[in-house]
């Protein structure tokens, strides 16, 4: 099962949910230069050989469609871009620990 690699993204593939919109999981680009840039976009170091983004966090420019429209497919320089609402995981660690010491210091 394909897990987005997004931080605080929840999306997966066979969630029930997404089905009727067409998510797809994209993989980690193998050219060094353009995998970078989702990395540093998508804010992890390494995505390990299973990583993927799903569809929701690129444009709909990002994507070519096939004539009979139910297929989609990444152009070759699109980058993930659409993080609504996600924390970075730093932040959220951040958050974490601060909420940690605000229990211990009250006890």
């Amino acid at each position: 099962m394909s897990y987005c690699s997004a931080p605080g993204c929840k999306n997966y593939r066979g969630k029930r949910s997404l089905r009727s919109l067409n998510v797809t999981f994209h993989r980690f680009p193998a050219n060094s230069t353009l995998r970078y840039q989702w990395l540093k976009t998508v804010g992890i170091s390494d995505p390990g050989p299973i990583g993927r983004i799903c569809s929701v966090h690129f444009k709909p420019e990002d994507f070519k469609y096939h004539y009979d429209g139910k297929y989609h497919y990444l152009v070759p320089n699109a980058v993930p871009s659409i993080f609504h609402g996600m924390q970075d995981q730093s932040e959220q660690n951040l958050k974490r620990k601060q909420d940690c010491f605000a229990v211990n210091s009250t006890l």
